[in-house]
């Protein structure tokens, strides 16, 4: 909603809620197919968005990688 400049009224966030559930559900969905460990998982990507961002997230960061950088 942000990024798309949406409003955060009640439609949407409850659209959002709804969607976040289905984005959940094929997560550790996925997961347990792989046999990967939920936490293991989490804290790969925490890494991987630290060395990424740093302190702080910017658009610019997020368009433009580091070459192999998935």
């Amino acid at each position: 909603m942000i990024l798309q400049g949406k409003p955060a009224d009640q439609d949407n966030i409850f659209h959002m809620k709804r969607e976040l559930g289905d984005v959940m559900w094929y997560w550790v969905t996925a997961c347990m197919a792989l046999e990967l460990d939920p936490v293991e998982v989490i804290s790969e990507n925490q890494k991987k968005l630290e060395a990424r961002y740093g302190e702080q997230f910017t658009i610019d960061q997020s368009e433009v990688r580091a070459k192999g950088d998935l």
